[in-house]
């Protein structure tokens, strides 16, 4: 267990935060409005462990967990995984009416880009937000019935929010892979996966899972 708390992505209600829940059990979860910051506080020891979104099954990988690793390796930073995780994520469209008002639609890239048939099929327009979470709290702050969140059903609960349609993504089959990264060599098993991230030349990054 981490004295100094396991870092999350989002506010509460964030995917990331339900998969540190149910994954990390006993551990103190801090929130962290942004990748990048959540990494930084990580290689500067204010947290012990982070919880990371590095791929998920639709949209492939999260390209800014990606490259803020690179960003960190290239200043002589390591990462430690201690753990993989994978869970399934289950979009909702969450507002304060109803789905036929909804004209804008506010949430992470990842999520949008999950759930971008729906999108299309109502024709609403998309605003990008830090976290599922953080957009769950701008709709209720809001208080416009013709902006909605994409979120998941903990968010809804969260911030006093309906939930206007469920299971939007493109797939019913959408989960997430995360990485929690910390300062302990875990020993080897047989059910070892090494993860590993190269550049070339031409700076085009590749990773790869053996």
């Amino acid at each position: 267990m981490s004295e100094k708390g396991v870092g999350f992505l989002g506010l509460e209600g964030s995917n990331s935060e339900e998969a540190g829940i149910i994954f990390m059990k006993e551990e103190k979860l801090v929130s962290f409005a942004t990748i990048p910051k959540l990494i930084k506080s990580f290689v500067n020891g204010g947290v012990g462990k982070i919880i990371l979104p590095i791929e998920n099954s639709i949209e492939g990988i999260v390209t800014s967990s990606i490259d803020n690793l690179i960003a960190e390796s290239k200043n002589g930073n390591g990462f430690l995984i201690e753990k993989e995780v994978i869970m399934r994520i289950r979009h909702h469209l969450i507002g304060i009416d109803c789905a036929e008002k909804v004209k804008t639609i506010i949430s992470h890239p990842q999520a949008l880009a999950q759930c971008d048939c729906y999108i299309e099929q109502i024709g609403a327009k998309i605003i990008s937000h830090e976290s599922t979470s953080g957009a769950a709290k701008m709709v209720s702050i809001e208080k416009d019935p013709k902006i909605a969140a994409i979120a998941g059903e903990r968010a809804a609960e969260i911030y006093g929010l309906k939930i206007l349609k469920r299971y939007i993504q493109d797939s019913f089959i959408n989960a997430t892979r995360f990485i929690v990264f910390g300062n302990k060599l875990i020993p080897c098993t047989v059910w070892d996966k090494t993860s590993f991230f190269f550049i070339l030349k031409n700076d085009l990054i590749s990773l790869q899972n053996i």
